[in-house]
């Protein structure tokens, strides 16, 4: 059977109708235009979480994003940011910093620059500072997300890492074993 092209552009119209976007989240109601982004002011400031406080080996505190707790066993080595090796099937004694807020910046840093540089776009965001900068909170958590949701804290965009699942769990209902959740 040869497959012509009339065969190929009716397979592509009828593929390419279940990839069409749902349109706009939110309406503003009296114009009937769709919300977005100010530019005008120039880029979009981006403000970033804290995290968990944990000790490291020398006992110093480090911002966490990605905690390893205590009593977890783990059946390959595991290298810690400062250079510590847990080899495999050891039983964490403490919990212990695996990703710090630090090393999440730079990749929400490079996603950020990621949206931006998409040529056929005029949006533009950047890191500015941080969420404890703007509202005094260190660590946003399920026990003072309301403070950042649902109230106005100023123009920018929020990022907020959520490093132990509080949130998803116990604010949105969603398992802490999701990948993320946005809102707009």
């Amino acid at each position: 059977m040869k497959f012509s092209k009339i065969s190929a552009a009716l397979v592509l119209a009828t593929v390419s109708t279940g990839v069409l976007a749902g349109g706009p989240l939110y309406i503003h109601e009296p114009t009937m235009q769709p919300y977005k982004w100010d530019t005008s002011k120039g880029s979009i400031p981006v403000w970033t979480d804290g995290g968990q406080l944990i000790k490291d080996k020398d006992g110093n505190d480090v911002e966490t994003f990605t905690v390893l707790e205590k009593g977890t066993v783990f059946n390959i080595d595991v290298t810690l940011p400062d250079g510590t090796i847990i080899p495999a099937n050891t039983e964490l004694e403490r919990d212990y910093t695996f990703l710090t807020i630090e090393q999440a910046n730079v990749v929400t840093a490079n996603a950020v620059k990621e949206w931006s540089d998409v040529e056929t776009s005029t949006f533009e965001m950047s890191v500015q500072g941080t969420i404890l900068e703007k509202t005094g909170i260190a660590d946003v958590t399920a026990e003072n997300v309301d403070q950042i949701y649902g109230v106005e804290n100023g123009y920018g965009f929020w990022v907020n890492y959520d490093t132990d699942g509080g949130i998803l769990e116990n604010y949105f209902g969603v398992s802490r074993l999701s990948i993320g959740y946005c809102i707009p």
